[in-house]
């Protein structure tokens, strides 16, 4: 009868080695997921950042060419960029009370997608 007791003591101490195992497991998966999302996310916005400031490099150098320049969509292609993905920039080129121009850039990346990132970056109109 005792060697009984003592298994089914053994059992339940098994059982209850395992369930705190799989409660650890689960709790770990879950932090290594949330580490991954937020590394993606990080890498997102800085990727939004530099083709923010790409964009307005770009306006610069079409409003020192052209006067007339007012602004572009600039489809940036994942195969000819080196992106994971495709973006896209929406470039403005506004007036400021000054009178001088000011260029907006707005970043979207992915370009598609439910989980985009934005960014928008100004410069000029003193």
């Amino acid at each position: 009868m005792n060697s009984r007791r003592n298994c089914g003591a053994t059992m339940l101490v098994v059982l209850a080695v395992i369930g705190v195992s799989a409660v650890v497991l689960a709790y770990a998966t879950e932090s290594m997921v949330d580490h991954h999302r937020q590394a993606r996310l990080r890498h997102e916005h800085r990727q939004c950042r530099l083709l923010s400031e790409a964009a307005l490099a770009r306006a610069e150098l079409q409003l020192a060419s052209s006067a007339e320049y007012s602004g572009e969509t600039w489809q940036v292609a994942a195969a000819d960029s080196g992106l994971a993905q495709d973006a896209l920039v929406l470039i403005e080129v506004k007036t400021s009370e000054g009178g001088e121009p000011m260029v907006i850039a707005t970043t979207q990346y992915p370009a598609t997608g439910p989980r985009r990132v934005t960014h928008t970056e100004q410069r000029g109109g003193k």
